[in-house]
């Protein structure tokens, strides 16, 4: 972690933008049903009394607590993004699992016929209706910023890689000061991978951005964000960015261009300071939905490389069987190629292409030497009283 690019940054003053997030997201939990099953599986590894199911009792409930507090903090007034700490709340989920599984082994263990019907018929169901929901709540959802967004996003990253190579960029965008997260991670999504750490965003006016200075408009919470962005943004101006802007992330695209044609370079994108093209860019196509055949062997795939990475570290480091061991193996290829990740763009790799390859072989290979170096090393004996 010590070798990531930087610590967290500071989140933009959008505590009314936050607000209406959680009160937008909240119903998709179902927390009047998901909380009371919830409980009952929290009440399931009380009893019967384990050392092991109350340690995860309690794991369970201090992750969930990091939901509680940041919605409390969000509620009494900071800016607390705390829709994005409840999203990640996985043990709620997981203690509505152990409350099914509870309910199904007590009637298994009853020994008669009703009851282990009644123990199917609730963990069965339990599956159908936790499915059922989740594919209503994923149909009903919707892309939070358009496709034309990351069209426009990759023209400009084309337009940086072909007429200034090597200069950093800043994208103007004028909105809403959460606006600026996601036009940060569209960018970061759609340019090349060795332009992601110097092409950043900022919320203004590019007059007042080549100024130096933050745009003031009266709103304290714009005002403060433009503030808080042109310190973020300081390193990058004294190396003489180019400066863009695209139609979709900035309400003031249209008067601008008008006032200044010559700024715009490709359908949707201009450049405000930076090499003008010769003739016109043509624009990145639009992405399209992707087939529910294809998504799933995408899904596959990335299941599989991911196992293919974690298996040795599983292998390696959990001490129990080859059935817990298989399912914890792409999380832990999850983190060697998240932590080799990190490091090889520390060392100045540039992804993707044969550099992601090898770090991706080369977290695998280290899983196995960490079993190889696991069998070198004999176990320790248990002392002996004299």
């Amino acid at each position: 972690m010590l070798l990531a690019p930087g610590g967290p940054q500071q989140p933009p003053p959008a505590r009314d933008l936050f607000l209406r997030r959680m009160t937008a997201i909240v119903p998709v939990y179902d927390l009047p049903i998901t909380g009371p099953i919830a409980a009952g599986g929290a009440l399931s590894l009380w009893r019967p009394k384990d050392p092991a199911r109350r340690r995860a009792l309690w794991f369970a409930l201090i992750w969930c607590g990091s939901a509680v507090a940041a919605t409390a903090l969000l509620y009494l007034g900071a800016p607390v993004a705390a829709h994005r700490i409840l999203g990640f709340a996985y043990a709620l989920p997981v203690l509505a699992a152990a409350a099914l599984v509870w309910a199904a082994r007590a009637g298994w263990r009853a020994g008669r016929t009703v009851p282990r019907a009644a123990g199917i018929v609730v963990l069965v169901g339990g599956l159908a209706v936790s499915a059922f929901a989740t594919e209503r709540q994923w149909f009903r959802s919707h892309a939070s910023l358009p496709a034309a967004t990351f069209a426009q996003a990759a023209t400009a990253g084309a337009y940086l890689e072909r007429y200034a190579p090597g200069r950093p960029a800043v994208v103007v965008i004028d909105g809403a000061p959460g606006l600026v997260p996601l036009a940060e991670r569209v960018f970061r999504a759609s340019v090349p991978a060795d332009r992601i750490a110097t092409t950043l965003p900022y919320l203004g006016d590019p007059d007042r951005l080549l100024a130096g200075q933050p745009t003031v408009r009266g709103d304290p919470a714009f005002d403060t964000a433009s503030r808080l962005n042109l310190d973020h943004l300081r390193p990058l101006l004294s190396k003489d960015p180019v400066v863009v802007m695209v139609s979709s992330l900035d309400r003031r695209y249209r008067a601008l261009t008008r006032a200044n044609p010559g700024w715009v370079v490709a359908p949707g994108v201009a450049v405000v300071s930076g090499p003008r093209p010769v003739a016109p860019l043509a624009a990145a196509p639009t992405p399209r939905a992707v087939s529910g055949r294809s998504l799933v062997l995408r899904a596959g795939a990335v299941l599989l490389l991911l196992s293919v990475v974690g298996v040795g570290w599983a292998w390696s480091l959990v001490p129990a069987g080859w059935f817990e061991r298989l399912a914890l193996t792409p999380a832990f290829g999850v983190a060697a190629l998240s932590l080799a990740g990190v490091a090889a763009d520390r060392l100045g790799m540039v992804f993707p292409g044969p550099a992601g390859m090898g770090v991706a072989a080369g977290a695998a290979a280290a899983g196995w030497a960490a079993r190889i170096l696991v069998r070198a090393v004999p176990p320790r004996s248990a002392p002996t009283t004299p």
